[in-house]
């Protein structure tokens, strides 16, 4: 994994006609949602290598935040949803967490900026437990959004450890609307953080948490249901395969592209390959 190639940027996941069928990327007839979707920000808040000690072209919160704001300004209605892997990655991060540990009540740099920038969801990454659990608890109480995760367990109690999902209440055009927002991390986080992990969680397939957790949200009234995916296209078909009512799933953790390079971007700037970062 390329650490020095990291791309957290703005994807513009979905369009939809509301209370229509979703089709993504679809002509808009009526009115639009659009949903923007970061992931593997690995707590990189400025356009700064502390290794190298050299500014980056292509990574870091800051110039994610400018994409989103430019697409606010283009988009009435949008939604940020984050796919996990935030606190863990930069010196920065490893200073706050290991250097001069922050405390409970204090906020990382990280989710001090996500907070800024005005996240309505986040799923859980794997690296989210590098640190351990009480590190994340402390991220997560700093957190002005929900960070999610439908499949992880306390294994004392056998009951979700986090939130599975969070039931969004949005205007589109005055038009009120429920979105579902629902979170899957790695079960590999349990060979991979097994020292911090073993005998406190587990963790359950992540096929097996959304055919659980889905119809549940489903049951809330919600209009549409979004997954925030830290996996794999794998994962996102045996998802699709065996479980209704999702109407999009936006990924992380691959650091890849996965939109085809010959869709139509709805922002023009990016369709002509164009990076405005300022």
């Amino acid at each position: 994994m390329n650490w020095k190639r990291r791309i957290p940027a703005v994807v513009i996941v979905l369009i939809l006609a509301l209370l229509l069928p979703v089709t993504v990327f679809a002509k808009v007839t009526a009115h639009e949602l659009v949903v923007l979707g970061t992931n593997d920000l690995h707590g990189y808040v400025m356009p700064f290598d502390y290794l190298t000690v050299q500014e980056v072209e292509d990574y870091g919160a800051a110039k994610t935040y400018t994409l989103i704001k430019w697409a606010r300004e283009i988009y009435s209605n949008t939604l940020l949803i984050d796919t996990g892997d935030t606190i863990q990655g930069s010196v920065l991060a490893e200073r706050e967490a290991r250097v001069e540990p922050l405390s409970m009540g204090e906020i990382p740099s990280i989710i001090r900026a996500m907070n800024i920038m005005g996240y309505d969801a986040g799923a859980i990454g794997n690296h989210e437990f590098n640190f351990g659990l009480e590190y994340l608890d402390l991220a997560m109480a700093a957190a002005d959004y929900p960070m999610l995760s439908a499949n992880l367990y306390n294994a004392d109690t056998e009951e979700l450890r986090y939130d599975p999902y969070v039931v969004l209440d949005r205007e589109v055009d005055g038009i009120p609307i429920k979105i579902g927002v629902i979170g899957f991390l790695p079960p590999e986080i349990m060979m991979w953080d097994r020292v911090l992990l073993e005998g406190r969680v587990y963790v359950e397939p992540i096929a097996d948490a959304a055919a659980k957790y889905i119809p549940e949200l489903r049951e809330e009234g919600v209009d549409l249901v979004i997954v925030a995916l830290h996996q794999g296209t794998s994962d996102a078909e045996a998802i699709l395969e065996n479980v209704e009512g999702i109407d999009a799933i936006i990924m992380g953790h691959s650091h890849g592209r996965i939109a085809e390079k010959s869709m139509e971007s709805p922002l023009p700037w990016l369709a002509a390959g164009e990076t405005p970062l300022v």
